[in-house]
């Protein structure tokens, strides 16, 4: 693992990551603007964990899904594409093998593109609660809270799987085309592709919807379970078709 980290390293520190980062928690907070608008011209007190609904309510709504697949490609998805378009690629790969490179881009965008979503929406949860917890009422006694917290950890958990799918996407298609614009569009048209499909099309082919990624329907097998494993099995796909894309274009070269 040790040999990838450079990669890793590299996709984490870079500034396009703080800035998709950064965007994600603009674009929560812009998704639930008409809440936080009656919220600051309200005087009575909050019901009790309010800022946790909040969140939660950002994090699945439309705006959040749709800009998914623009924000988790900026970190990784066209690095690839720039580093064979430079030429450095050619002085690199003989030091590192042809697989250490691959997997590790992977891991990278992966990682990457996954956590641009996770960390935006824990930076604005954050933000929530400590805007919104002074002003929220205590818990009526007797009752019992409702666990806000885990229901928040499993999106994080579809957040960072629907954002690494999008990341590998873009790098599958901008290293198929040799172009970072496919990397940077590709993501976005399938998304609306699938949703067009679904949505006019094929209404009961479910699992194909976007628009469900992030909170199954009523019909998903097992639910948030059932969609986890669907959306890893969507990761695993596209990075082998990476895999497989990136090893003929580069033994090319």
């Amino acid at each position: 693992m040790e040999k990838y980290m450079p990669y890793i390293k590299n996709s984490l520190v870079e500034k396009k990551f703080l800035v998709a980062a950064l965007a994600a928690v603009v674009l929560a907070a812009a998704a639930v603007f008409n809440d936080l608008l009656e919220v600051s011209r309200t005087k009575e007190l909050l019901e009790y964990g309010y800022h946790s609904t909040l969140a939660l309510k950002a994090c699945q709504s439309s705006v959040y899904r749709i800009a998914l697949p623009v924000i988790c490609m900026l970190p990784c998805s066209f690095s690839c594409v720039d580093e064979v378009k430079s030429g450095f690629i050619k002085e690199y790969l003989p030091r590192t093998g042809y697989r250490n490179y691959t997997v590790g881009k992977i891991l990278a965008c992966v990682l990457s593109g996954g956590l641009v979503p996770v960390c935006g929406a824990w930076l604005f949860y954050g933000m929530s609660a400590m805007v919104l917890t002074p002003r929220e009422a205590a818990l009526a006694e007797g009752a019992t809270a409702e666990d806000y917290l885990a229901k928040f950890v499993v999106l994080c958990g579809l957040l960072f799987l629907n954002g690494a799918l999008w990341a590998l996407a873009g790098m599958a298609a901008g290293m198929m085309g040799g172009n970072r614009y496919m990397a940077c569009a590709a993501p976005f048209i399938i998304y609306y592709m699938l949703v067009i499909l679904c949505e006019r099309y094929l209404p009961k082919l479910y699992v194909l919807y976007p628009a469900v990624w992030l909170g199954p329907a009523e019909e998903w097998p097992f639910k948030e379970t059932g969609l986890i494993i669907w959306l890893a099995e969507l990761v695993i796909l596209f990075a082998l078709l990476f895999a497989r894309i990136a090893e003929r274009r580069l033994r090319n070269l």
